[in-house]
């Protein structure tokens, strides 16, 4: 068949028709033809061969790429990257059609700081959605767009008003990244040097069958996989400094992890001394669990000692009976000689000493001479305090009380050491909970552990995909620097090459967002914080589709469409909540049947008060702190919550403004 052109020009009538006829769809669909037909019509004037059948003879984009056409930008995109002939089979035109429509977008910058700032930005948006309103009403048969979705507010920074240079702090740079990304959106871009499309489809396969995200906890992987899937990242690389006694972080952001790596002896120079452990396989006897910590804390009641005293015996037992952490010191006390194994040996040598008037004075004496004598420098690791203890309301005060004497402990022992450091950690709400006397010491001591760089974030899902053999040659095709270096010394740029070979740059085409923005503004809570385990949630529900989606649709533009992502979005979105309430803050159910009931995000303040009962504000505030809801405040004073991305999923909530 020879006469593309005329059947191009026939098919291009038709969809002037069926677009007059506001039949988008149909149009939609015949247009493809519409571009096939022009497209087979110039190769084959050109004499350059294409397939004239089966699925490859409807391919646009690779009837293009065979044309040698520079890559496409803008709507062109509908129908390169987006028309199939599944078309004939919907019923609605593909997600994708609206994001290629130019849309406008608002910066309020600089937002000055202090407690009005919020109630400024407010009045900013109220007057953009005044402005969207004629806007809105052309836009028939598409959603309405709103300033929360289109409008990005920076907050005055005086560091960024007074430089002379361009920084390259990524943490000040942060506020500016969704304006560049806006830019980036409508700006054409050159066709990148590198691309996966030279991959066979048989490399894929053999990629896709590679792969693996493990989505266990720290404590479930065995030590060689953990070792393995380790990223030593900036932030690894400063929370692990010895001198910095208190680790915090939310549940889910790494802080068992660096437990784990530190405790297998990875900090050059360090012996590790694991006190408190998580339920790991080969957890020591002397790292307790509810039983133990109770019958612990019946003696202390009765005695009057303080879980100070009680941690430095269980401090010098974790060493003594640590391998290579002392250098023949004997025992620290005659009731820890020739224990037999298991917990109930070692928790009958602590209440022997605890009962010995002498006995905690004789094991800091201990301590006092390895520190002085040994040959090693010893780092004592405490964690799993917030399960050790069991969660019924009774076991929750006496963890209150244990890690606050833990603390206080440390505060004390720092100065009497100088080859001994402590290092605790600690889940960020218990700290928030506790109070003890020079809490306050801990301030310029303690680092939390959050995800602020967006690629050290993503380096723990790409060290995982680098395992996989086929996925490393696609590397090695894109650069070979990728495959030769170790993850965690990768640059920002390889960051983004390999990130872009594994789920590809943009959602849904080159005028929408960044693949790398959307999960990241997808799996932050309210505060903004991120967890690995969601990223590698995602990853691993996201390759479970692609392997089927695969079967029945090839696509070579990346190992993991895009859309693999957004489609397994909803699979993160429970076990995140699940973690918030049922191990977090269980005192949050309250919030998040009111948040379900209602639907809508955001909510009013009036709304979420009915629906909680008399004394609501407590809970809000917790709300709030733990990132279930965050701040979405009015021009008028009066005060609405947004719900996160990552749990409005799970508590079935839908973007739609109060009623």
């Amino acid at each position: 068949m020879s006469n593309f052109n005329e059947v191009a020009n026939l098919r291009a009538a038709e969809v002037q028709v069926l677009a007059e006829s506001k039949k988008t769809l149909g149009a939609v669909y015949l247009a493809g033809y519409v571009v096939e037909c022009r497209l087979k019509h110039f190769l084959h004037l050109n004499g350059i061969p294409f397939p004239r059948s089966g699925r490859e003879g409807h391919n646009l984009h690779g009837l293009w790429k065979s044309a040698g056409f520079t890559r496409p930008y803008g709507h062109a995109l509908l129908f390169i990257d987006h028309w199939d002939t599944e078309l004939r089979y919907k019923v609605t035109l593909p997600a994708g059609v609206d994001a290629l429509t130019p849309e406008p977008r608002f910066v309020v910058s600089p937002m000055p700081p202090g407690q009005s700032a919020p109630r400024l930005a407010d009045r900013a948006k109220s007057w953009i959605d005044k402005w969207l309103e004629p806007f809105n009403e052309t836009r028939h048969g598409t959603p309405v767009l709103t300033a929360e979705e289109i409008t990005h507010v920076v907050p005055y920074n005086a560091e960024v008003s007074f430089s002379d240079t361009v920084t390259s702090d990524s943490v000040r740079l942060a506020p500016y990244a969704r304006i560049a990304d806006w830019i980036l959106q409508i700006v054409p871009e050159p066709a990148p040097t590198r691309s996966l499309q030279s991959q066979t489809s048989e490399s894929k396969a053999t990629a896709l069958a590679q792969l693996s995200f493990s989505t266990g906890t720290a404590e479930e992987l065995d030590s060689e996989q953990f070792l393995q899937d380790y990223v030593v990242t900036r932030q690894v690389s400063e929370t692990a400094d010895p001198d910095t006694p208190l680790i915090l972080g939310r549940k889910g952001t790494g802080k068992t992890a660096l437990f784990r790596w530190l405790a297998a002896g990875e900090l050059p120079g360090w012996t590790p001394v694991a006190v408190s452990t998580p339920s790991f396989r080969d957890r020591p006897d002397w790292s307790f669990g509810p039983d133990n910590y109770d019958a612990i804390d019946q003696h202390l009641a009765t005695s009057g000692q303080d879980w100070g005293t009680f941690w430095q015996i269980l401090i010098a037992l974790a060493v003594h009976r640590t391998e290579d952490a002392t250098d023949d010191a004997g025992a620290p006390h005659p009731a820890m000689q020739n224990l037999e194994p298991g917990d109930f040996a070692a928790t009958q040598a602590v209440l022997e000493v605890l009962r010995d008037p002498m006995g905690a004075l004789r094991c800091v004496d201990w301590l006092r001479k390895v520190d002085t004598n040994g040959k090693s420098q010893l780092l004592l690791l405490f964690d799993g305090l917030d399960t050790a203890f069991g969660n019924t309301p009774t076991q929750r005060r006496r963890r209150s009380h244990a890690i606050a004497g833990l603390l206080a402990k440390q505060a004390d022992l720092a100065p009497k050491f100088n080859r001994i450091r402590l290092k605790i950690f600690v889940r960020q709400d218990i700290w928030s909970n506790l109070r003890f006397e020079n809490k306050s010491h801990f301030y310029g001591l303690s680092r939390r552990l959050q995800w602020e760089d967006q690629r050290e974030y993503f380096k723990v899902v790409l060290k995982r995909a680098v395992h996989a053999a086929s996925f490393r040659e696609i590397l090695r095709t894109a650069d070979k620097s990728l495959v030769e270096a170790d993850v965690a010394s990768w640059t920002p740029e390889q960051v983004d090459m390999a990130w872009s070979s594994l789920v590809g740059e943009r959602m849904r085409g080159e005028r929408t967002a960044f693949t790398s923005n959307w999960v990241w503004n997808r799996l932050a809570d309210g505060n903004g914080d991120h967890s690995p385990r969601a990223l590698l949630q995602l990853f691993a529900a996201a390759l479970d589709w692609e392997r089927e989606e695969e079967k029945r649709s090839a696509y070579d533009r990346s190992v993991l469409r895009p859309r693999s992502l957004a489609l397994s979005l909803e699979q993160v979105s429970e076990p995140a909540l699940s973690a918030l309430l049922d191990e977090e803050f269980q005192e949050l159910r309250a919030v998040a049947d009111a948040l379900k009931d209602y639907g809508r995000t955001p909510i009013s303040d009036d709304a979420l008060r009915d629906t909680l009962g008399e004394t609501p504000e407590d809970l809000i505030t917790l709300a709030r702190e733990a990132g279930l809801i965050t701040l979405n405040e009015t021009d008028d004073d009066s005060r609405s919550f947004r719900v996160p991305d990552l749990y409005r999923w799970a508590l079935s909530v839908t973007r739609r403004g109060p009623m």
